[in-house]
């Protein structure tokens, strides 16, 4: 084990072991590490995240299936590990948390810590070809597994490396924060850094009280021997007296150690070393095709989905409440003068805007939730990223249509939307849908937060509404950017939804209450006036223009006009 203050770099050492550690500021990483021919190397960090609504045993399963393993193989893998790591009684159990997906209760803090060292020991295995989850003569790397747990949960989690070390005869190099003394009693071995980053004591466990005696620093009877090396070793930073007189102790230590190395009476074995430190992480990394990667991703994205019943049910439910409100406040929409026109515009307009504005939101959460389980696992090699974008994509875009199609059901039969282009505007409405919701999952990866991507989101879907905005309800595209309109997500289900709803309407443009003007042509009027009288069908040419309307488009007939009829162009 490893054991140091905070700040000492306890991290940074699994990090450059692991080939990990980040290159910055000119620092370089030197020295070699040596490994038996044909071992794993593993790592499992200390904020190890999982998917929420996925089991153990699944979380452990698709680990294995995306490094290779398939049939029996997989599944001996699988058992075996949980089994190896006491997980067996809540492999069925949702793993939880609030990462991956919406904050669910599963399995407890230290079954999460055993969880991270399954998936680590199963890919690992994989890798090396071992069967049943083995990981022998590999070397496996923990940061803090037993922080933020109790003492009993971190005393199993230290048992469980101890025996994991033993009966595969791997090496375990852990950090621990403040064991236990039942816990520090069963590492082999400990590192004792100071401060500064320096070694005070690396050797058997059994060797470290005897050593720091001899040095002139006893434990105290009754004491735990963990919390007695890292009391040497800190520094009370409240007191500058005090800070002074530990410092010169531990600058003493540190000489005591080096001269102890110096005469070669450390008891470290070298021998000659083959792998290099800083080799920007493992040389090989084992795992499946994208078609593959797709398909195991879209079967995890499906299931968290499926799981997550209670917010799926409750977008159901707001997309019904506001169909009806809808319904209710821009009631049955006329067929005579010309707010026929203006009312189905507006309404059109406004059930674009809140379809594409809800299926956005929900994508801008979807994908900040789960950024930290996707880094590590892409940072691991298990998948590339665009499988799991399409997969995320292809789960999420047909709920978010559904459920905007759901809205407009609700919606047109009260508002009196044209029955033969209902189906049209549906399909509008619903892949319009599911292109804002792409958007969102766009705008939640390239965010850094969820703060960030909620306050981006709505600036995107604003820019999308003015850009696609073919009416002129707000503002009139300028000529220059006609080209970059064409990206806007509203601009094409909103014309889909028009040319639905006016192709074959035939509206009454006679003003309500009648009017009374000069007899001629009405203004806008495109096609020769019909006798007086006249109760046939407009003439061909007699048609409703409209401004998103291809030239020559046909859009909606009109009731032949009169002396006192009008037409809104």
């Amino acid at each position: 084990c490893v054991l140091g203050p905070s700040g000492c770099g306890k991290t940074s050492l699994l990090d450059a072991l692991a080939g990990t550690y980040p290159s910055a500021g000119g620092a370089q990483v030197g020295g070699v590490v040596s490994l038996a021919e044909g071992a794993a190397m593993a790592y499992v960090r200390q904020d190890a995240a999982f998917f929420s609504n996925l089991t153990a045993r699944e979380t452990v399963r698709l680990v294995g299936a995306l490094r290779g393993l398939t049939g029996t193989a997989l599944e001996e893998a699988v058992e075996g590990t949980l089994k190896k790591m006491g997980l067996s009684s809540c492999a069925d159990t949702l793993v939880g948390g609030d990462t991956g997906g919406p904050a669910t209760r599963g399995i407890s803090g230290g079954e999460r810590k055993r969880l991270s060292i399954a998936c680590e020991l199963v890919s690992r295995a994989a890798e090396a070809g071992a069967s049943g989850g083995a990981f022998g003569g590999g070397v496996l790397l923990v940061d803090e597994p037993t922080t933020g747990l109790d003492a009993f949960q971190a005393d199993r989690v230290v048992g469980k490396l101890a025996e994991l070390a033993r009966r595969e005869r791997a090496a375990v190099v852990a950090t621990l924060h403040q064991p236990r003394s039942a816990s520090f009693a069963k590492c082999d071995d400990v590192i004792l850094m100071t401060g500064q980053g320096r070694v005070a004591f690396a050797g058997a466990t059994k060797d470290a009280v005897a050593h720091f005696a001899a040095a002139g620093y006893p434990c105290p009877e009754q004491h735990n021997a963990a919390e007695h090396l890292i009391d040497l070793v800190s520094v009370d930073e409240t007191d500058p007296a005090q800070a002074e007189k530990d410092l010169r102790r531990i600058t003493e230590l540190e000489r005591v150690w080096e001269r102890k190395m110096a005469a070669g009476d450390d008891g470290v074995r070298r021998r000659p070393s083959r792998v290099v430190l800083g080799g920007g992480g493992r040389e090989t990394v084992r795992r499946v095709g994208p078609l593959r990667q797709f398909g195991l991703l879209l079967g995890r994205a499906f299931r968290q989905s499926r799981r997550d019943a209670f917010v799926n049910l409750t977008r159901a439910a707001a997309s019904v409440g506001l169909g009806t409100i809808f319904g209710l406040i821009f009631g049955k929409l006329p067929f005579k003068g010309e707010k026929a026109v203006t009312k189905r515009t507006a309404l059109v307009m406004q059930l674009a805007i809140n379809a594409s504005f809800i299926s956005m939101t929900k994508s801008l959460n979807a994908f900040p939730r789960e950024r930290k389980v996707v880094q590590a696992e892409a940072k691991a090699g298990l998948y590339r990223p665009s499988p799991y974008f399409l997969s995320k994509l292809l789960v999420e875009a047909p709920l978010d249509a559904a459920l905007s199609a759901l809205f407009g059901v609700v919606s047109a039969p009260l508002n009196g939307l044209r029955p033969g282009g209902r189906a049209a505007t549906l399909a509008s409405l619903g892949l319009m849908s599911a292109g804002a919701s792409a958007l969102g999952l766009l705008v939640g990866a390239a965010a850094p937060s969820v703060e960030v991507a909620l306050a981006l989101g709505p600036c995107a879907m604003v820019l999308s509404i003015l850009l696609g905005d073919v009416v002129g309800a707000f503002s009139e595209v300028p000529p220059a950017m006609q080209k970059i309109a064409k990206l806007s997500v509203v601009r094409w289900g909103l014309m889909g939804m028009l040319v639905a709803e006016f192709s074959g309407l035939t509206l009454d443009m006679t003003p309500e209450g009648g009017s009374k003007g000069a007899a001629g042509p009405p203004p806008g009027w495109k096609g020769p006036m019909p006798p007086p009288g006249w109760t046939g069908p407009p003439p061909p040419s007699a048609r409703l223009q409209m401004p998103w309307a291809r030239s020559g488009t046909t859009t909606a007939q009109l009731a032949p006009p009169t002396a006192q009829s009008r037409v809104l162009v």
